[in-house]
């Protein structure tokens, strides 16, 4: 329940049943084990809003890459283009999640002569680069946030997967208490 005494969504979630059998010291022993399929409606945001700073900082590594900034040359060929993209890409870890497309024109300037320089054609290559998110696959990806599976075999009865879903809640909590009394 939230402030207002409103009953909140904070998961949704399913269990899949299975009995599983093992040998110890030649005796066969069987217990059921349950499966909870269980998905937190906060984790999944934490997860997007990551992936949404992840995809921003590599759009904006990717525009940087034709930008001429002083500390460093920009990128003058499309061969030298792909694989820092590439790059890029599995840096901030959303390949497959950017649709890019690159242009490169040549723009040719005839120069006049002046003083000792001869006239000349000055050669800039310059690129036209588009980066929007692919959709689809944005769509399926944050689909399968906030997802996890915990097992336990305590009955429904002891343990519904209402409780079991307020219990695990927690558990980053119980898990540093254990942390702390092994030394860690």
């Amino acid at each position: 329940m939230n402030d207002n005494g409103e009953v909140e969504e904070i998961a949704k979630g399913f269990e899949i049943n299975e009995i599983v059998t093992g040998e110890v010291d030649g005796e066969t022993i069987s217990c059921l084990v349950r499966r909870l399929v269980i998905r937190s409606i906060k984790h999944a945001q934490a997860q997007e809003e990551v992936l949404n700073k992840r995809l921003k900082k590599a759009k904006t590594a990717i525009d940087d890459l034709t930008r001429p900034l002083s500390s460093y040359k920009c990128i003058k060929t499309l061969d030298d283009f792909w694989p820092a993209v590439n790059g890029i890409l599995k840096q901030y870890n959303v390949e497959g999640l950017l649709e890019i497309e690159a242009f490169e024109s040549t723009i040719k300037k005839q120069r006049r002569r002046y003083r000792d320089k001869p006239a000349r054609v000055e050669i800039k290559h310059v690129f036209d680069v588009h980066v929007q998110d692919n959709e689809v696959a944005l769509a399926a990806t944050k689909k399968r946030f906030g997802w996890r599976v915990e097992a336990l075999n305590a009955p429904v009865k002891r343990l519904s997967l209402d409780d079991a879903v307020l219990a695990y809640r927690d558990e980053y909590i119980i898990e540093r208490g254990f942390g702390r009394l092994k030394g860690n």
